[in-house]
C-alpha cells in the first residue's frame, strides 16, 4: 500500500511538473543521413558510451548481449504495470522472449528482479544507478537502485526522473550504454521519458542474430548497416535503401585502421581480429598474416587480449610459423592480468596435452544476469 501511495504521488509530481529537455539533434527522416545516424549511435551505445558529459567511458571490446529469454520477477512496489509495459516495449524491440515470474517462484534462474524502497535519508541522492557483481554461480549481475525520493528532487533538475530511469537501465541491462549525442534515453543531455525512435532501432539492431556476441567493432558494425537498412526498408523506405550506409562503414574500417597504425592498443587488437576471422570481408581482406601483425604490436604494448591471441596464433601456427614454447610463455602473460580467453586456452592445453586452443567461436552466449534491486528500506 506504502508503495502505490508513493507511486501515485510520483505520478502526480510528473504530471505536474514535465521536465523542460535540451533540443535534440534531429533525426533526418530519409536517406543516407538517416542510416548514418543509426549506425553513429549504435556504435556509441554498443562498444564507445560516455559515462558524462564530454568524457568517454572504456570502450567496450565485444558485442555483449541477453539470450533469447529474459526472466523477471518483481516484488510489490506500486509499479508494476509500468514496469511490465516497458519492459515487453523492450522485449518486443529486441525480439527476445520475456517472462514474468510469480512472486512466490523463487528460481535462481533470474536475469531481472524489480523492486525498490525509500532512502528517506538521502532524497537528493540519484534517483537511481547501476551497480554490477557476479552471482554465485559465477554469472554478471546488473543492480539498478531504484529510490522515488531521488526522483521528486530530480523533477526539480529538470531530468526525465524515475520513470526515465528505468527506461535508461533496463536498456542498459539488456547491453546498450549511456550515448549522450542523440536524442535517447541513454542520454542526460536529451532527457526523455519513453524509448526514441534511435532506441528502438538500436535494441532492434543488438538483437537481430546477424550481430553476434563475441563480435568486434568493424564486424558487428557491416552487420549492422545490414540490419537498420533492412528494418527501413521494412517501414516504408525505398529500396535504394539497402545500398546506403556502406560508405560510412568503410570510413569506419579507415578510422581504425588509422588509430592502430598511430599506436592505438586497442584498435590495433581490433584490426587483428578484423583481419584474422574475417569479420568484415566487404570491407577488409580475411588476412591471418595481416592479423597476427596487428595482435603482435597490441600485445607488445601491453593489451591483454592481443597477448592472448598472440598465444593461440603462435601454438596454431596461425599466421606465423608455429612456437609452443613462445605461445604459451604470452597465453601465461595475459592469464597472469586476468583474460578469460587465454585462462581457457591454458585449461584446454593442460588438460589435453598435445591440443592447440580451438579458435574463438563467434556468437559464444554472454548473457548476463540483471537483478533491479532497492536502495536500502527506511529504518523504523
Amino acid at each position: 500500500m506504502f508503495g502505490r501511495t508513493i507511486a501515485i504521488v510520483g505520478v502526480m509530481l510528473a504530471l505536474a511538473a514535465p521536465p523542460v529537455r535540451a533540443a535534440p539533434p534531429e533525426l533526418p527522416d530519409r536517406g543516407e543521413p538517416r542510416v548514418e545516424m543509426f549506425l553513429q549511435a549504435f556504435l556509441q551505445m554498443t562498444f564507445w558510451p560516455s559515462n558524462s558529459f564530454n568524457q568517454i567511458a572504456e570502450n567496450v571490446p565485444e558485442v555483449r548481449k541477453q539470450g533469447a529469454v529474459v526472466r523477471v520477477r518483481m516484488e510489490a512496489s506500486g509499479y508494476e504495470d509500468f514496469l511490465h509495459k516497458l519492459l515487453r516495449e523492450e522485449a518486443a524491440a529486441a525480439g527476445i522472449e520475456i517472462v514474468f515470474l510469480d512472486d512466490g517462484d523463487k528460481s535462481e534462474d533470474i536475469f531481472i528482479e524489480i523492486h525498490h524502497y525509500i532512502d528517506a535519508k538521502a532524497p537528493m541522492m540519484k534517483n537511481c544507478n547501476t551497480l554490477t557483481d557476479v552471482g554465485e554461480h559465477g554469472q554478471p549481475r546488473v543492480h539498478i537502485h531504484a529510490d522515488p525520493l531521488g526522483t521528486i528532487a530530480s523533477l526539480k533538475r529538470n531530468s526525465a526522473g524515475f520513470f526515465g530511469c528505468f527506461n535508461r537501465e533496463t536498456l542498459r541491462a539488456f547491453g546498450l550504454d549511456y550515448d549522450h549525442d542523440h536524442q535517447s534515453v541513454l542520454s542526460d543531455q536529451y532527457s526523455t521519458w519513453t524509448l526514441t525512435p534511435i532506441d528502438r532501432m538500436s535494441i532492434h539492431t543488438l538483437y537481430d542474430p546477424r550481430v553476434k556476441p563475441g563480435m568486434h567493432w568493424l564486424g558487428a558494425m557491416a552487420a549492422a548497416r545490414d540490419v537498420v537498412v533492412e528494418k527501413m526498408i521494412a517501414e516504408g523506405a525505398p529500396p535504394e535503401t539497402a545500398d546506403m550506409g556502406r560508405e560510412w562503414v568503410g570510413r569506419f574500417a579507415r578510422y581504425i585502421t588509422a588509430q592502430a597504425e598511430a599506436g592505438n592498443a586497442q584498435f590495433q587488437t581490433q584490426l587483428g581480429f578484423a583481419y584474422t576471422f574475417g569479420e568484415a570481408m566487404d570491407y577488409l581482406p580475411m588476412d591471418v598474416a595481416a592479423g597476427y601483425k596487428w595482435f603482435r604490436r597490441a600485445a607488445e604494448a601491453g593489451d591483454a587480449e592481443a597477448q592472448a591471441q598472440v598465444g593461440d596464433s603462435l601454438i596454431q601456427g596461425r599466421g606465423v610459423a608455429a612456437d609452443r614454447a613462445e605461445g604459451l610463455r604470452w597465453l601465461r602473460m595475459a592469464a597472469e592480468k586476468g583474460n578469460a580467453d587465454a585462462q581457457r586456452s591454458l585449461d584446454t592445453i593442460e588438460t589435453r596435452p598435445g591440443t592447440v586452443p580451438a579458435p574463438p567461436a563467434p556468437g559464444n552466449d554472454n548473457r548476463f544476469q540483471i537483478i533491479i534491486v532497492p536502495r536500502p528500506a527506511r529504518e523504523r
